[in-house]
């Protein structure tokens, strides 16, 4: 017999759940995004760490004691639905809407996590380089750019009317 012990209320609708082999941890997928969902989640059996399928096209490796991203694995071209770990963990298959299935194994060779570590912001008026591309950097680049040759037409006509 199965009898509801709990319920946990959620923001938005729940896409994906899964459990550690020692039921520490629970990671739940929500539907609170758009292009970038979690379809699915599995734990590597025997350890803290799991493996997240996206509809950005991507497999996402986490530490969840830590709650940090460890790897991202790329190679689907469209949304991946779903993906399986072997029992021992050496390596996962990974289904998608670009209708292939991939096998990822696992390598020894070594990989290095990013990490993110703030330097002191400069002093006013001084310009910094950033420290980390991302897509909001890169657009807000974009957006100055933008802005810095509308900025030299409007003085060009505005030099050009008043002489």
């Amino acid at each position: 017999m199965v009898s509801l012990v709990r319920t946990m209320k959620m923001n938005d609708d729940v896409q994906a759940i899964a459990v550690s082999l020692d039921a520490k941890y629970i990671v739940v997928a929500l539907l609170d995004c758009t292009v970038k969902c979690v379809m699915a989640v599995q734990f590597v059996h025997n350890t803290h760490y799991v493996f997240s399928a996206r509809k950005d096209h991507l497999i996402k490796y986490w530490d969840v004691d830590k709650f940090e991203l460890l790897l991202t694995l790329e190679g689907h071209h469209a949304k991946v639905w779903c993906l399986s770990i072997s029992n021992r963990g050496d390596f996962i298959v990974s289904g998608s809407h670009d209708r292939s299935t991939r096998r990822w194994d696992r390598t020894e060779e070594p990989f290095f996590i990013e990490v993110y570590v703030p330097k002191e912001l400069p002093e006013e008026g001084v310009v910094a380089l950033a420290e980390k591309k991302t897509q909001e950097t890169l657009s807000a680049t974009d957006s100055i750019i933008d802005a810095l040759d509308i900025a030299k037409d409007e003085l060009k006509c505005i030099t050009e009317h008043a002489g």
